[in-house]
């Protein structure tokens, strides 16, 4: 069972990812002159710099390292790496679509697969 201060750290976080999120819209508007390409590029390139640096800062490589160690066969390596493309297309839908006018409709497309995705579990447990 979680503890308040794991509720509570939860939330925040939760919110926080949420709020990123939003922003994360609003990064392909700043940066116009730049194709949604570009623009996902770029994020991608951040998020890279990002996490190498969250890594080191907080000393975690050697939890890196362990992990990639406990990938042996093709096999775990193919489910390590499958969802590579997918995550992708998705940083790149997402940041070109606000910069070429599509940004609503990405962004109900992924409210209405959550919910779909909500209804869909709910029925296949009942």
């Amino acid at each position: 069972m979680l503890t308040t201060n794991q509720t509570f750290q939860g939330t925040i976080a939760s919110i926080s990812s949420s709020v990123l999120f939003s922003m994360m819209f609003l990064f392909g508007l700043f940066m116009q002159p730049l194709t949604g390409t570009q623009v996902a590029s770029w994020r991608v390139l951040m998020m890279l710099l990002s996490l190498v640096l969250l890594v080191s800062v907080s000393k975690q490589w050697q939890h890196v390292f362990d992990y990639l160690k406990t990938l042996k066969t093709a096999k775990d390596w193919l489910i390590f790496i499958l969802p590579t493309p997918i995550l992708g297309g998705q940083i790149w839908l997402f940041m070109w679509a606000p910069v070429n006018g599509y940004g609503l409709d990405v962004t109900l497309g992924y409210f209405f697969i959550a919910a779909g995705d909500d209804r869909s579990w709910s029925l296949f447990l009942s």
